[in-house]
């Protein structure tokens, strides 16, 4: 009976030495190239070029936005079981932003071209009224916009 616990428990050890090996080897194999110095150097430069950030999230919707550099905008869109990511170009115009081209692809999340920024929120569904919803409305994470 002891030879048996023993094989079992050495047999267990081993397997669980293999699977430790295993796992560290996926852990270090480079899927999306997130350790290329290039691309992390990209990435950096990208964020420190970003004037406004904001994101709305509840328990099915989300919506993010941010303002990459003076000419450009990446919107992400969506709910629970599909998002859209647009890359448009956009103006600024006091304190309202408008989308050049339309957001065609994204009406089924947002449903105006244009975002209000009011203190630390970005305003970007129209309710009924026509007024900006500012129940739902997205927190601006920071903002580097001079007015």
């Amino acid at each position: 009976m002891k030879s048996i616990i023993k094989t079992v428990l050495i047999a267990s050890i081993s397997i669980g030495v293999i699977l430790g090996i295993l796992y560290f080897i996926y852990t270090q194999i480079d899927f999306i190239g997130h350790k290329d110095p290039k691309i992390v150097a990209e990435n950096i430069k990208r964020w420190n070029n970003t004037l406004l950030s904001a994101e709305y999230r509840n328990g099915t919707d989300h919506c993010k936005v941010d303002l990459l550099d003076p000419v450009n905008i990446e919107i992400i869109a969506g709910n629970n079981s599909s998002y859209v990511i647009l890359d448009k170009e956009y103006k600024l115009s006091g304190d309202t932003i408008i989308i050049v081209g339309g957001i065609e692809d994204a009406e089924k999340y947002i449903n105006s071209d244009k975002f209000l920024i009011r203190k630390n929120k970005l305003l970007y569904k129209i309710k009924s009224s026509g007024n900006f919803d500012t129940i739902q409305a997205m927190t601006i994470k920071f903002n580097t916009i001079k007015r």
